[in-house]
């Protein structure tokens, strides 16, 4: 699970992350997540992206 709050200050510039790691089951033994980050970027470059539609600072082109 990964989240992004919204800008936290007036000036957008400043926000949080949260990030869930969870194990899994896999042939019936427990594991753990491996990796960090995978699609990370991509995941906040869209999420801020939208921000700025939303506050109309981003053309839709």
């Amino acid at each position: 699970l990964q989240i992004f709050t919204k800008p936290i200050f007036p000036q957008p510039t400043v926000f949080f992350e949260f990030i869930e790691r969870r194990v899994a089951w896999v042939n019936g033994k427990q594991m753990q997540a491996q990796g960090f980050g995978e699609g990370n970027f991509l995941a906040l470059f869209e999420a801020i992206e939208r921000e700025q539609m939303k506050r109309g600072s981003l053309g839709k082109n």
